[in-house]
């Protein structure tokens, strides 16, 4: 999925959002990216994709 949001704590938001709802249906989102170092940040590294992590 690939989405663009204009705020950051829109997008830190919306990506606790999804990960809440995916978990409950027994979905693990992974591999998230970023341009933002804000949104990077509220992800846990473990989820962010590989080049990203550091």
């Amino acid at each position: 999925m690939l989405k663009s949001l204009r705020c950051d704590d829109e997008t830190v938001k919306l990506v606790s959002q999804m990960r809440k709802l995916m978990g409950k249906g027994g979905f693990h989102l992974t591999k998230w990216v970023s341009n933002s170092r804000a949104v990077l940040n509220a992800i846990p590294e473990i989820e962010r994709a590989e080049k990203v992590k550091s």
